[in-house]
């Protein structure tokens, strides 16, 4: 399995990236015994992070809903199973149009970025978003973090079947365990909203002081969005995705504001557009509606906001 570049490369790109989890200082030792197994130790506290089956563990694992949630084979708001999720991104991939109808997130990316040196993703899940935006080779190198062990394992997986390489950091969104400006673009989707305001602001501030371009996904506080979180609910018996806030888009732009950034372009989500791209996997003709026209501002319940440090 491609779970990670080459030993040197992975070791250089390491050492110049991380921090101390615990003491926050840099220039750790790193070293690895094969590509994917060794350990990495902090000279000025004596804390050791072990490397194993390719993941850097940054922070103690703890189980959580979302390792449920990312129990094999995968399960999410996107599929179901793992082979229905790889045939989302597949069909994703050879129809570049309904790719940036559906994956937002990457439509804004290629509109306002195109190009970025390195990447992470916060609350990565599957990674399915880092995995686009390397497609799309609006990013190089890339980093995973979640704190899901489950989910970490199931984003090597979907990385490997198409042929891809990536970092994979088990970390805290709320400490990540990097240094200041240690990328090109910080980018999450889905994760923001699962946490109390107080700490929503922190993880924004988190995002902004890792780089200096951020991308950010979040369901809105909007008709919609209750709407398609009641029908879940009963569908489900439960609402399947633990605690959720989701958060207006003025105060999206003032947790980066008190961060220092200012959000420069945005893009809406929409549950038809999603609906209609997830039939036509298997029934194609349905394909041509899922374009976005009007429908995606009146139905809108998830935004996707581009920030960048104190430009006006």
């Amino acid at each position: 399995m491609n779970l990670a570049p080459a030993s040197e490369e992975i070791k250089e790109s390491i050492i110049s990236k991380i921090r101390c989890a615990n003491c926050r200082r840099s220039n750790l030792v790193v070293e690895l015994v094969t590509d994917f197994e060794g350990r990495i130790s902090c000279p000025y506290c004596n804390a050791t992070y072990p490397i194993r089956r390719g993941i850097l563990f940054l922070a103690d694992p703890k189980a959580s809903d979302w390792d449920r949630i990312y129990e094999t084979p995968i399960r999410s708001n996107l599929a179901r199973t793992l082979n229905d999720h790889i045939k989302l991104i597949e069909k994703a991939l050879r129809e570049e149009r309904s790719l940036l109808s559906y994956f937002i997130l990457a439509h804004l990316a290629k509109k306002t970025i195109a190009r970025s040196r390195d990447s992470i993703e916060i609350g990565c899940g599957s990674g399915t978003y880092s995995l686009i935006l390397k497609k799309l080779k609006i990013a190089s190198t890339s980093y995973l973090v979640d704190r899901s062990l489950n989910a970490l394992l199931n984003a090597q997986r979907i990385f490997s079947i198409f042929d891809e390489k990536a970092i994979y950091v088990l970390g805290d969104a709320l400490n990540l365990p990097f240094k200041e400006n240690a990328f090109d673009l910080a980018f999450s989707g889905g994760l923001i909203e699962h946490f109390k305001y107080k700490e929503q602001q922190r993880i924004i501030s988190e995002h902004c002081r890792l780089a200096n371009r951020i991308l950010c996904q979040v369901p809105t506080n909007s008709i919609p969005y209750w709407i398609q979180r009641m029908g879940l609910t009963l569908l489900n018996k439960r609402w399947p995705f633990g605690y959720e806030r989701p958060l207006s888009q003025s105060t999206l732009k003032k947790y980066f504001k008190n961060s220092g950034f200012v959000v420069k372009s945005f893009m809406y989500h929409d549950p038809l557009t999603a609906f209609l791209f997830r039939a036509s996997i298997r029934h194609p003709w349905i394909g041509g509606l899922a374009s976005k026209h009007f429908l995606n501002r009146l139905l809108k319940h998830e935004v996707v906001v581009y920030a960048q440090k104190g430009m006006v």
